[in-house]
């Protein structure tokens, strides 16, 4: 969920390497991810939240913008995994407390 501003100068820089098939500025995430690891935030000038799942580490990384223009909630199941949503309304019900993601994480 958010909006990368500037998107298309790393696109750009991406396309080297990645081939794109659409003007979407979320399909730059996940090469971006692949390229630099958890130092892309860093590249981003953007209101997100966001999920990644790494298949080869087998990490979960959530993270939103710096100021938290986009929300982010989480709470946990009873066996103690993980589950998240965009609007806390949607996780009631379905874990204990709901909390909100912390900006900049």
């Amino acid at each position: 969920n958010g909006e990368l501003y500037g998107f298309r100068q790393l696109r750009k820089e991406l396309s080297a390497k990645y081939s794109f098939k659409s003007e979407s500025d979320c399909e730059i995430i996940l090469p971006l991810y692949r390229e630099y690891g958890l130092e892309m935030f860093k590249k981003l000038d953007a209101e997100f939240a966001m999920i990644i799942y790494d298949g080869q580490t087998k990490q979960l990384i959530a993270a939103r913008d710096p100021i938290g223009i986009r929300p982010l909630y989480y709470g946990h199941y009873s066996d103690g995994s993980v589950i998240f949503a965009s609007e806390a309304k949607n996780l009631v019900g379905l874990c204990g407390d709901i909390m909100p993601f912390p900006p900049g994480h």
